[in-house]
C-alpha cells in the first residue's frame, strides 16, 4: 500500500504482471497467426506441384508468356516516362515472376536454347541497358526482340 495525500492506494505491481501476461498472449498468438500462413502456403505449393504441370497450378505457361508480354511493355513506358527504377523492376518481375515458370515447359519440349536465349535478353542484357540508361530506341528495340523471341516460346509450348 502506497499512501499519497492521506489515501492509501495499492502498489501498481499486478498491474504489471498483467501486462506482461498480455504481451505474451499476444505474441503467441501473433506467432500462431504466422505459422498459419505458412502453413497454407506451403499447403499451397505442394498442391500446385503435384499436377502434371509443373510450372504452375494456378497459370498456364501461355498465361505466363502473356503477362510477361505485358510487363515488357510497361517496361518501355516506364523507361520513357523516365522512371528507370520502375522499369528495372517490372523487367526484374517480367523475368522472376513470370518467364521463370515457363522454362521448365520449355526445356520439355526440347526448347533449351530457346529459353536461354530469353532468359540471357531478359534477365541480363535488358537489365543491364535499363542500369545504363541507354536510348528509349535501344530499350524498344531490345523488348522487341524479346518479345519475337516470346512469341516463338509460345508456339513450343503450344
Amino acid at each position: 500500500m502506497i499512501r499519497h495525500n492521506g489515501r492509501f492506494f495499492q502498489a501498481q505491481q499486478p498491474l504489471q504482471a498483467n501486462q506482461i501476461a498480455l504481451s505474451v498472449f499476444v505474441a503467441v498468438v501473433s506467432i500462431f497467426l504466422i505459422l498459419s500462413i505458412i502453413a497454407s502456403s506451403a499447403a499451397v505449393l505442394s498442391i500446385e506441384t503435384k499436377g502434371a504441370n509443373t510450372t504452375s497450378a494456378i497459370f498456364s505457361s501461355k498465361q505466363y508468356i502473356e503477362n510477361t508480354k505485358r510487363l515488357l511493355q510497361q517496361v518501355s513506358l516506364e523507361y520513357k516516362d523516365g522512371n528507370h527504377t520502375a522499369a528495372e523492376e517490372l523487367a526484374t518481375t517480367a523475368y522472376l515472376d513470370n518467364f521463370e515458370f515457363v522454362e521448365i515447359d520449355l526445356v520439355k519440349h526440347n526448347a533449351k536454347a530457346l529459353s536461354d536465349q530469353i532468359e540471357q535478353m531478359m534477365r541480363v542484357q535488358l537489365r543491364e541497358m535499363i542500369k545504363t540508361q541507354v536510348s528509349q530506341d535501344k530499350i524498344d528495340s531490345q523488348i522487341k526482340a524479346i518479345d519475337s523471341k516470346l512469341d516463338e516460346a509460345l508456339i513450343k509450348v503450344g
